[in-house]
């Protein structure tokens, strides 16, 4: 379809002099006033128009503070005639995009036209990528009805409002970043710039040049200046993530900064001002690291403005289908047919999740390459997780028993062999009542000889007799 240009001046030869400039390329309307502009304009719907300053009844300003008022999409050029361009500075200051002065320039004007319709272009298409950015990481994409996630949305919503700084804690793959990214895109910073920073990927001899920056010369390789995350991320939010692994030394760079609002960059001595949101995250007990001397108290309470706590998948498995859900959408583009078969959410939903979402979103993504039709079942499940793994009893059990090895004088070794001394005793038992206390149907059950079953009896103290009395009292009749 082809761009549309309105031509608005009294003078009737301007607008035919556009129409025969531009009628191979370009849709041209004419209109001879400011009121026959108005009623055109939203029928025609021009992508751009040019406009004439001195015009009677209605002038060209009175005019543009209309369109302006109606749309704020199209662009509008001014003519102005010669000595009257103080008149279309002011225009510019109202909002048109730029003015052309009479007589024209053929070749200028259609330089003029092409550069505002490309320039126009490239405004909508930032606008649109802005948009698709803001939505995709909108708190709607924290996906989730488990009172947890509810609380962390509801927190995270009211922290984006303002300035704060905010301490997200979590397990990795618990979607820190998701979260920050969400607060950074709620606020009033969102057209600024999101700065991630993987504290524990950069080594600690260059974080300090990689955080702030450095000087041409400060340095063997330092070629030039360069600015750091910090200064990158001004006017918008810079996110510290794994910052538990920072060292003290940087740590101490980063206090001052924090509280100072300014950087120095390596080689420096002129101090730079920031404008910048800190959101930071770690997957370690932060707490404990201040307790055991590996992170600066005053740094920690610095970043612990708001502190916000992602949970576990484990500790919100209601979200399960939603999550499944939500990832067979985006890897199938929206393909609303496909689904996850009841079973297979059942048996998902039995997991424990040490990766968490990350790890529950790269095994959606394999199940639906794997898949056959619009139903992922459990035979695309990769081997190993088509056993139902231990109930949440046997879990807590494993763990108070790890649990005892950590706080108490009990060793691993002993442990587990107090543990295979149970099991064992546990299974001869069960084999002596299946097989009717038969010492050889019990060894060939078990895969050991008669003599370790005799010595095993001897060592637990199990009396044969006890199983033979039982199963003869099976084999008695009923009254």
């Amino acid at each position: 379809m082809r761009k549309r240009l309105l031509i608005v001046d009294d003078e009737k030869n301007i607008g035919e002099a556009f129409v025969q400039l531009f009628k191979d390329d370009f849709e041209v309307a004419v209109c001879l006033s400011g009121g026959d502009a108005f009623q055109k304009l939203d029928e025609y719907r021009p992508d751009l128009i040019f406009l004439d300053i001195n015009m009677p009844k209605m002038n060209g300003l009175e005019v543009l503070k209309d369109i302006v008022k109606r749309t704020q999409q199209i662009p509008v050029v001014m003519m102005t005639a010669y000595g009257t361009v103080e008149t279309a500075v002011e225009a510019m200051k109202l909002g048109a995009v730029d003015y052309v002065q009479k007589p024209f320039n053929n070749d200028e004007l259609r330089i003029l036209v092409g550069r505002t319709l490309k320039a126009k272009g490239l405004e909508k298409e930032i606008q649109y990528y802005r948009d698709a950015t803001n939505a995709e990481f909108s708190f709607d994409q924290i996906i989730g009805i488990s009172a947890s996630i509810t609380d962390i949305k509801e927190t995270a919503r009211k922290v984006a409002a303002s300035d704060s700084t905010v301490f997200i804690l979590g397990e990795s793959g618990t979607g820190k970043e998701l979260l920050a990214r969400a607060i950074h895109y709620g606020s009033h910073r969102r057209h600024g710039p999101f700065v991630p920073v993987n504290c524990a990927a950069i080594p600690d001899e260059i974080i300090e040049s990689e955080l702030f920056g450095h000087k041409k010369g400060a340095f063997t390789g330092a070629i030039a200046d360069r600015p750091g995350k910090f200064q990158m991320a001004h006017e918008g939010t810079i996110f510290l993530d794994e910052v538990g692994d920072m060292s003290l030394r940087v740590q101490a760079k980063i206090l001052r900064a924090l509280e100072e609002r300014t950087v120095i960059p390596v080689g420096d001595t002129k101090p730079a001002v920031l404008d910048v949101r800190v959101i930071s995250a770690t997957n370690k007990d932060a707490r404990r690291l201040v307790e055991i001397g590996e992170f600066r108290e005053d740094l920690y309470y610095r970043l612990n403005v708001v502190p916000m706590r992602l949970p576990a998948l484990r500790e919100r498995k209601e979200d399960i289908a939603l999550l499944v859900d939500f990832f067979i959408q985006k890897f199938t583009h929206q393909d609303t047919q496909v689904k996850a078969s009841p079973e297979l959410i059942e048996r998902l939903s039995a997991q424990e999740w040490p990766g968490n979402i990350r790890e529950l979103r790269n095994l959606v993504e394999r199940m639906l390459i794997f898949r056959q039709g619009n139903v992922l079942e459990m035979d695309t499940l990769p081997e190993g997780m088509t056993h139902s793994p231990l109930d949440s009893a046997h879990v807590d059990w494993l763990r108070s028993c790890a649990r005892r090895v950590i706080c108490s004088d009990v060793t691993l070794h002993s442990l587990l062999g107090d543990l295979t001394g149970q099991i064992e005793k546990e299974a001869i038992h069960l084999a002596l009542k299946q097989c009717e206390a038969n010492i050889s149907q019990v060894a060939e059950l078990m895969g050991l000889s008669r003599q370790s079953i005799h010595d095993k009896l001897k060592k637990y103290r199990i009396r044969l007799d006890d199983y033979r009395q039982e199963a003869n009292r099976r084999d008695l009749p009923a009254d």
